[in-house]
């Protein structure tokens, strides 16, 4: 618990910005943000995890331009 070292999100689309993951509920405490850039095929992106201990929530918050779709997400420690 808590040992957990990165996030990774596998993404597609024109998206072009940044995903920030945030704790619990929408405006919860940002845990990592994750750089996209547009991929017109499915492609891994990853950015290391805040230190957080328990369960909680993820939220995915999108900021930029263009549109994304999001197969998945791993937590990697």
């Amino acid at each position: 618990e808590g040992q957990e070292k990165k996030i990774e999100i596998c993404v597609r689309g024109t998206f072009n910005g940044i995903v920030k993951v945030l704790l619990d509920n929408p405006e919860g405490e940002k845990a990592a943000e994750v750089e996209i850039k547009p991929e017109s095929i499915w492609n891994w992106r990853s950015a290391r995890l805040a230190h957080v201990r328990g369960i909680h929530g993820l939220y995915f918050q999108m900021e930029g331009t263009g549109a994304c779709d999001m197969d998945c997400f791993r937590i990697v420690r």
